[in-house]
């Protein structure tokens, strides 16, 4: 019985964030504003939410729905579009991460840190490369609610940045900041700690 209504919570849970991610798909489907030479797959609509992984209709590593809601807003800004397609790909690796590395070895902690790392330093370096700071953050924001658009989504994603290190000491290693890359840092660091 209580996992019955475990469920029946879970799944009321999930259609009460379908419907709220997807209040303004009205905008996604207007392919009119994408420029002629931009493929976009067709919008998934409810059943990009019945997995983890989404849909992926044309293989290219994101979602349809993330596709289109990069491509859409950026248009032919194609080195935005590229950014934020990297960014998605950070923040989608902790909802469905790769299968084949122990998440809780030490290689497979180092390797989910540097994505993280990697993560924070591209969200940092939008937000300080734009002219609209508060533009950048609020796609960036909008962008992490329609990667974790179910309950399931959201849950895998706390879980696996659980214990991830804070990067806030760390922006002077940022490439924006003229710095040496913050996975190159941080490679560099574990070296030296390695060779002590």
């Amino acid at each position: 019985m209580l996992m019955f209504r475990c469920f029946l919570v879970n799944m009321v849970f999930s259609l009460i964030i379908t419907n709220i991610a997807y209040a303004d798909t009205d905008s996604l489907s207007d392919t009119n504003s994408v420029s002629p030479e931009s493929f976009l797959p067709p919008d998934p609509g409810a059943a990009g939410h019945e997995s983890l992984a989404g849909i992926d209709s044309d293989d290219d590593g994101l979602r349809d729905d993330i596709q289109r809601l990069i491509a859409i807003k950026f248009k032919d800004d194609y080195g935005k579009i590229k950014k934020y397609r990297e960014l998605a790909q950070y923040k989608i690796y902790f909802v469905d991460p790769p299968v084949g590395l122990d998440p809780d070895s030490p290689e497979g902690l180092f390797s989910r840190v540097k994505v993280f790392a990697s993560m924070k330093e591209l969200e940092y370096c939008l937000i300080k490369g734009s002219n609209q700071n508060r533009d950048a953050l609020r796609f960036i924001l909008k962008l992490e609610t329609w990667i974790n658009s179910t309950y399931l989504r959201d849950v895998e994603y706390s879980k696996n940045i659980q214990g991830m290190p804070s990067m806030m000491d760390n922006h002077s290693h940022y490439y924006c900041n003229d710095g040496e890359g913050i996975v190159n840092y941080l490679v560099a660091s574990k070296a030296n700690s390695s060779s002590l």
